[in-house]
């Protein structure tokens, strides 16, 4: 079976583009124009041997160039620049947020090891928050089993639910 090309619709796949980028992974099969289009080295689609220094050089190349754009994009309300921000770790305004979303991204996983913060919780909230899911799940599977004329079931689940609620009730006035 002939794979057609995902790039223009027209000619036949001969190759497997795969792009890893800070969005994620994305792979698509692209005849020999397209691949040459999004930066395949001719050299590989004629299945001749690569020219790997001077594929480094333009990796190399390509970083530097992605680096100074990070540098000179400012933020359009305060100014500030990518560059500021990351010597001062502090952002100008609001919008900084939004101008420098992708690069902050980047930063905390580098630093944290993630892109979100927990923060500290109360003390029990996390058993609330496991109460809280546990009871609309038990009233999902009520829902079911009534409809599936379980009604035996539905009544345990019931009696389950309400065991549940109680315990979240003595959570939320400070016991347990």
């Amino acid at each position: 079976m002939r794979e057609i090309c995902e790039g223009c619709g027209a000619r036949e796949a001969s190759l497997r583009f795969t792009e890893v980028d800070g969005r994620g992974r994305r792979s698509a099969l692209l005849c020999a124009d397209c691949g040459i289009a999004r930066g395949v080295p001719s050299a590989e689609l004629r299945g001749e041997r690569l020219d790997t220094r001077a594929l480094w050089s333009e990796i190399v190349r390509r970083l530097a160039d992605d680096r100074q754009a990070d540098e000179a994009l400012a933020c359009p309300d305060c100014g500030l620049t990518f560059a500021d921000f990351e010597a001062s770790r502090r952002l100008g305004c609001p919008r900084c947020y939004q101008t420098f979303m992708g690069d902050m991204t980047r930063l905390l996983r580098e630093y944290h090891g993630g892109d979100s913060h927990r923060g500290k919780m109360p003390r029990n909230f996390g058993r609330r928050i496991d109460l809280r899911r546990r009871i609309v799940g038990v009233k999902e599977r009520i829902q079911l089993a009534v409809g599936e004329e379980r009604f035996e079931e539905a009544a345990r689940l019931r009696d389950e639910m309400r065991d549940l609620e109680q315990a979240l009730a003595r959570l939320a006035e400070g016991g347990e």
